[in-house]
């Protein structure tokens, strides 16, 4: 019997995210993965000194760790940009996945989406996200004319040509004591689970890692034969220092009425879709 995210968290759930990689073919100031930073060893944000991407291993690790548990709930296959990995490796996620009777979403830039192939991307069910930036339109409008060739599913092209300036918003939390999307957008990140999607760019922001230390040091990593237990029992097993982060630091219910818009402009190391010989 599968047993739903909703019912096993007691609340009311809306989707896992699964974080792929930390390094995007865009470099956009906006990005929540401080993309906008290259990938170096002697940067001063310890989040961007090197390229990471998902073990497989450690996601056929999760998938066992919760058999029965949450298939039935849509997980978000997201990076930086997932398809900047190997092909091979990417096919390899979706396969584990599908071996394993998760539904798959999937958001991308579009860089290397034809490249995945027809028979991969057909497995993602629920729908692929493509990120139009402005400047990569083009790449995303050639996705959309390539997916409706074979794909039966939802695709959405989700054009954003402005943003906000992050390190602005992260300066006026916004909770005020209050919780927003608390265990109901849950993500993956290396071995940990967050009990919410916005607690690794608020980590990053910061520069530091507390926020994962805490929660490894609380069982909340799928190297714990028991995390299981621990995220049934969130509401106890949630370490306070997380748990007052979301209260007093998050930014996330009110970053669209903070600061200025400005236009997603090009950035001279943007790679804005992989090239296929003819």
């Amino acid at each position: 019997m599968i047993t739903s995210f909703d019912t096993f968290l007691g609340v009311s759930f809306k989707e896992f995210i699964i974080k792929t990689n930390n390094y995007c073919n865009l470099h956009c100031y906006q990005c929540t993965n401080l993309c906008d930073i290259s990938i170096k060893s002697t940067n001063d944000n310890i989040f961007r000194r090197k390229k990471w991407e998902i073990s497989t291993d450690d996601l056929v690790l999760f998938c066992e760790r919760f058999k029965g548990i949450g298939e039935d709930n849509v997980h978000i296959l997201t990076g930086a940009e997932t398809t900047m990995m190997p092909v091979l490796k990417v096919r390899e996620i979706i396969d584990v996945l599908e071996a394993y009777g998760r539904k798959m979403k999937l958001r991308t830039t579009g860089w290397n989406l034809v490249g995945i192939g027809e028979k991969h991307i057909s497995k993602i069910t629920q729908g692929i996200f493509l990120a139009d930036h402005g400047h990569n339109k083009e790449c995303v409008d050639e996705c959309l004319v390539w997916l409706k060739t074979f794909y039966k599913y939802r695709v959405k092209a989700e054009r954003y040509y402005t943003h906000l300036n992050l390190r602005e918003i992260a300066g006026h939390p916004a909770n005020k004591g209050k919780r927003c999307l608390w265990m109901e957008t849950t993500f993956l990140l290396e071995d940990i689970i967050y009990p919410c999607h916005n607690m690794p760019w608020l980590m990053a922001l910061e520069n530091t890692t507390k926020v994962k230390d805490e929660l490894r040091e609380a069982g909340w990593s799928i190297y714990n034969d028991k995390i299981v237990e621990v995220l049934k029992n969130w509401r106890t097993t949630m370490p306070g220092y997380v748990d007052q982060k979301c209260l007093n630091d998050c930014w996330a219910p009110m970053h669209n009425s903070i600061g200025k818009s400005v236009k997603i402009t090009k950035k001279r190391i943007d790679s804005l879709c992989k090239r296929r010989k003819n």
